[in-house]
């Protein structure tokens, strides 16, 4: 090999050798970027699904009042209503039957106990549509946050494939400065003829 020859090569080997530093000090930059981002979407897909935990189990406890005003069963407010009122009429109805003069005029015990209804009591009548209110407001949100935890998924997936590809090429640009230096160690007698 002629000392031209060998320069040429020491120097074709050492141009490889910088574009390959420099494509590995791209990609490792684009591999810290893409890792960082990933590192964020995973952190707030765990806040979103934290957040939705919260608002499932109040959407659960908002369901319980609501049913607990408006619906049926023994320890519902209107059965425990009906069950006042009916228990007002019947001592109203025996109380009446205790007077014996028809002129007489006797107040009524069940317009006295008689207790209103749920949708009948203004501040009943608040809170339940409050209830209501927030029970849609709080549907809302967590179908936000499914969509939102969706779309985050899917951007981590699309990270992760960032991630390693950008990892890989890291990889190979190293094997390649490997590989360019070894040549240039070869050639490196010629490099200032």
């Amino acid at each position: 090999m002629t000392p031209e020859e060998g320069q040429r090569l020491y120097k074709q080997a050492e141009t490889r050798y910088n574009e390959a530093l420099r494509l590995k000090r791209s990609a490792e930059t684009q591999l810290a970027t893409a890792t960082a981002d990933r590192t964020r979407a995973t952190n707030q897909k765990t806040q979103d699904s934290s957040t939705k935990t919260n608002l499932e189990k109040r959407l659960k406890d908002l369901n319980d009042i609501i049913t607990s005003l408006t619906g049926s069963g023994s320890s519902a407010v209107p059965t425990q209503i009906t069950s006042a009122n009916s228990k007002a009429k019947t001592a109203d109805e025996r109380y009446r039957a205790a007077f014996s003069c028809k002129d007489v005029s006797v107040a009524s015990v069940e317009t006295a106990f008689r207790t209103k209804g749920v949708e009948e009591d203004m501040n009943s009548s608040t809170a339940l549509q409050a209830c209501r209110t927030e029970k849609t407001r709080i549907t809302n949100e967590i179908n936000r946050l499914d969509g939102e935890i969706r779309r985050l998924s899917a951007n981590i997936d699309q990270l992760n494939t960032s991630v390693r590809t950008y990892q890989t090429r890291v990889n190979q640009y190293s094997s390649d400065m490997t590989t360019y230096q070894r040549q240039m160690n070869t050639y490196s007698m010629y490099r200032y003829i």
